[in-house]
């Protein structure tokens, strides 16, 4: 007996991404497929783009037996996502067992581990840490990750050559060069963990920035062999602590 092959979500993306390039007939001599699973594909082109990359069949496993309340959710989750808040799994599944059970009074429905695990191959997402954080004040809807990676780009590539050039001038050891920034610690930080609807590398989250004054200064450095130095706290010129312990390391983490 013959086996139908199977294809996972990465491969069928190839397909569609070669055909827009090339003819159904093109690209199903390439891959060696039929025509009709080209055009297949295509039609689903979103929900495989939204798929993890190594799942086979969309829309396999266990049914949601509340499908209509957990997308709901899911949405609820998304719009909050997209204002830049932090979602926690336990928040989703408190609001699904809210949700659930003011229309279904008798459901007695639990949002258990095993709710979370089956939504999110539903709805694929992972638990990630926030790795870019946006002020209030300058937060926008519709953030663009690959917009902000290429943004940065010219500059990497311009401080290396500044880097190789002054290591072949001056012979500079890489414990002798220090890479330092500037950063703000707000008092009302960001949760540490987010749920993370698709695949994207960059993780943004918003500051909600309130009182201006509920932050502190610290300026971060590390070697260019990797070695982290001690965080220093940036205090007010005319504050009293800088005048008596200037340029000081108290505030560190000493556990």
């Amino acid at each position: 007996m013959k086996f139908r092959q199977q294809y996972t979500v990465e491969k069928k993306l190839k397909v569609i991404d070669y055909h827009k390039t090339h003819t159904n007939k093109q690209t199903a001599l390439h891959f060696g497929i039929n025509k009709s699973q080209v055009s297949k594909w295509r039609k689903n082109e979103v929900k495989l783009r939204a798929a993890k990359k190594r799942q086979i069949k969309l829309g396999s496993g266990r049914r949601a037996k509340y499908s209509d309340q957990e997308k709901l959710v899911y949405e609820r989750a998304a719009e909050e996502r997209k204002q830049g808040c932090c979602v926690s799994y336990a928040s989703m599944a408190r609001d699904m067992r809210e949700t659930v059970n003011s229309i279904h009074p008798n459901a007695d429905f639990k949002a258990s581990s095993g709710w979370i695990k089956g939504m999110k191959k539903r709805y694929p997402s992972t638990s990630r840490v926030p790795n870019l954080l946006i002020p209030a004040s300058k937060w926008n809807n519709e953030i663009d990750a690959s917009a902000i990676t290429e943004k940065h780009v010219g500059q990497i590539k311009e401080f290396f050559t500044f880097l190789n050039k002054g290591k072949e001038l001056h012979n500079y050891k890489p414990e002798n060069i220090i890479n330092c920034d500037e950063t703000p610690v707000y008092f009302n930080n960001v949760a540490k963990k987010t749920v993370h609807f698709g695949d994207g590398d960059i993780v943004a989250a918003k500051i909600m920035e309130g009182n201006p004054q509920a932050r502190v200064s610290v300026m971060l450095a590390t070697t260019s062999n990797g070695k982290l130095l001690e965080p220093c706290m940036i205090e007010a010129s005319q504050s009293k602590a800088a005048k008596t312990d200037g340029g000081s390391i108290r505030y560190r983490d000493t556990e």
